[in-house]
């Protein structure tokens, strides 16, 4: 799924059916381009980014992908600001 950015600035990336839910055509929204090699993951249980290391059994929320251990199903990555795509 491709997530959109509303403007350069913001923090939270969603995707298009939200913005065709409270914008009305056209607008332009920035890519969300992956972030790779960072200290940070997002967390998709709370919803706020995370430092990589602070997350694993000691989180209420934690649930290995596997079942058993491991990386947790709501990690999820970061992303950042890329080219501006208009939607008409």
């Amino acid at each position: 799924m491709k997530y959109y950015f509303h403007a350069d600035e913001s923090e939270t990336a969603y995707p298009l059916s939200h913005f065709d839910e409270v914008l009305q055509r056209p607008f332009e929204l920035f890519e969300a381009v992956p972030v790779t090699n960072t200290d940070f993951f997002f967390c998709k249980a709370v919803g706020e980014c995370g430092e990589k290391g602070n997350c694993g059994r000691d989180c209420s929320d934690y649930e290995p992908r596997n079942g058993e251990s491991g990386i947790c199903r709501h990690y999820g990555r970061v992303y950042e600001p890329g080219k501006l795509v208009r939607f008409n």
